[in-house]
């Protein structure tokens, strides 16, 4: 984890179910559509990709149960693709805390015995 400016990192929504659907109302078009046609329900532990207009990577969605903060980006280090990530929430200071340990979780393996070769991808944390 990492201090870094969010216009050089990939956003990333924590979503439960509800928060979807208040997401999609907001979302673009492009977007909206993406994760209809893909029939994303954002379940706890799940993600999905949302590209951007070149193909390249706009945002991700990460589900979630409701209220749950600790585990809500704990499955994240092992399924995105290499890159430079940050939370994109109005979570209060505490809560954002608490993903971030989440994640910091989810990047541990154990690896004495055997090397562990995967993506590097790291959580770009705000100054608060």
């Amino acid at each position: 984890m990492f201090c870094v400016s969010p216009d050089r990192s990939i956003p990333v929504h924590s979503l439960d179910a509800e928060g979807l659907e208040a997401w999609k109302a907001s979302a673009r078009p492009g977007e909206r559509g993406w994760v209809e046609a893909c029939g994303y329900k954002a379940r706890a532990g799940t993600c999905l990709l949302v590209p951007d207009e070149s193909g390249g990577l706009a945002r991700v969605l990460a589900g979630r149960k409701a209220g749950d903060r600790l585990w809500a980006l704990a499955h994240l280090p092992g399924a995105l693709p290499a890159g430079d990530y940050h939370l994109e929430s109005a979570w209060p200071g505490a809560e954002r805390e608490r993903a971030a340990i989440g994640w910091g979780l989810g990047c541990y393996r154990f690896d004495r015995y055997k090397s562990i070769d995967r993506p590097a991808t790291r959580l770009a944390l705000d100054a608060a």
